[in-house]
């Protein structure tokens, strides 16, 4: 726009010019008119030639007013995206605003809940602090039960010693296990009567009187699941050897299909018994082979009691068995180097006694004798 009017200006000057050289020309003569003709041509070419360089200089305004419009649409464009980039920062700009905001929401609410945290916290630790006195004081206790235990354990030991040197020992009283009791048993059934383990081996004394001679007595063996049976009539003393360690029960039953009995039954036990028996052998040898059995003897026992079995045996792995042959049932007993076996008996059933060699190689050889005590 400058360089525009700059060559105005010049057009104006030149047009100014040739008005003054045209009165120049009226007031003055030919001669002299030729002569400013011919300076005035000089003046007009001077002139046309600033013209041409006036004009070459507006085409180049002109050119840069183009150049400079184009500029002005090209920085409007920009100016509109800028805009447009003003407006999409402004709305993130907001978002931003309102997560920010909503973020300071949840850290309002999670600074209250750990102030909340804080408060259980500090109420845990006096918890625990209480936790721990307790423990401490149940560890005090734990430490005194533990010394207590020892002391009552050093008792056990020294009674169970005291019980050992008793039970090690020969016992000749009887001790009464039951007295008058009455027993009532219907038909084809069984009432317990007693159950004890012996401390000791010895002999159960079962007596007493009974409303039916159907009634019968069984001695079950509840350790080795065996039991012995004998008939109890109207007036009936069963006796039977047992041994220590065994948990034994004793039953009365009414073999009769109908009916019920009654009796009244007394039981003792003691170590020792007042029969003094029958022998069925003495100081048999017997040579047992790996794995195999020998019939040492068979007798019907006449009256109930038991068999007693004594001997000597060059190894551990030697066993009796007692076979009651009627009711097809046994019990195993073993025999060791120097062992005495007593197995309850029936009267009216056959028994077989067998010996044995549990060993998967090699020979045993013992030297038996047995007794029937009634």
């Amino acid at each position: 726009m400058a360089k525009l009017k700059i060559a105005l200006i010049a057009l104006v000057a030149c047009l100014a010019v040739v008005g003054t050289a045209l009165g120049i020309i009226t007031s003055m003569n030919i001669a002299s008119a030729d002569r400013n003709i011919t300076a005035l041509q000089n003046q007009l070419g001077t002139a046309e030639a600033k013209i041409i360089s006036l004009t070459g200089q507006l085409t180049s305004a002109q050119t840069d007013i183009t150049s400079l419009q184009n500029s002005e649409l090209n920085t409007g464009a920009q100016i509109t995206s800028l805009q447009s980039s003003l407006s999409s920062v402004t709305d993130q700009l907001t978002s931003l605003t309102g997560q920010l905001n909503s973020m300071n929401t949840t850290i309002s609410g999670i600074q209250s809940t750990l102030n909340s945290s804080g408060t259980q916290i500090s109420s845990l630790k006096n918890q625990m602090t209480t936790i721990n006195s307790q423990l401490t004081s149940l560890q005090d206790t734990t430490t005194s039960l533990q010394t207590s235990v020892t002391s009552l354990q050093s008792s056990v030991t020294t009674l169970n010693q005291q019980v050992s040197n008793l039970l090690a020992s020969p016992l000749s009283t009887t001790a009464t296990l039951f007295s008058s009791q009455a027993i009532i048993a219907n038909a084809n059934s069984t009432v317990l009567v007693y159950t004890f383990t012996p401390p000791y081996s010895g002999y159960i004394n079962i007596s007493g009187t009974s409303s039916s001679s159907t009634a019968y007595i069984q001695i079950i063996n509840n350790s080795l699941n065996t039991l012995a049976y004998y008939p109890f009539g109207t007036g009936t003393t069963v006796v039977a050897a047992l041994s220590s360690g065994y948990n034994y029960s004793i039953v009365f039953g009414n073999a009769d299909t109908s009916g019920t009995v009654t009796a009244v039954l007394n039981g003792t036990y003691s170590g020792t018994s007042s029969s003094t028996g029958t022998t069925l052998f003495v100081s048999q040898t017997v040579t047992q082979n790996a794995s195999t059995t020998t019939l040492v003897y068979t007798f019907n026992a006449s009256s109930s009691g038991y068999v007693s079995i004594s001997g000597t045996s060059n190894s551990s792995t030697g066993y009796i068995l007692v076979t009651n042959n009627t009711q097809q049932t046994s019990s195993s007993y073993n025999f060791g180097t120097g062992t005495t076996v007593t197995s309850p008996v029936a009267s009216g059933y056959s028994y077989s006694i067998v010996f044995g060699n549990t060993a998967t190689s090699g020979t045993v050889t013992a030297t038996l004798s047995a007794t029937f005590v009634p």
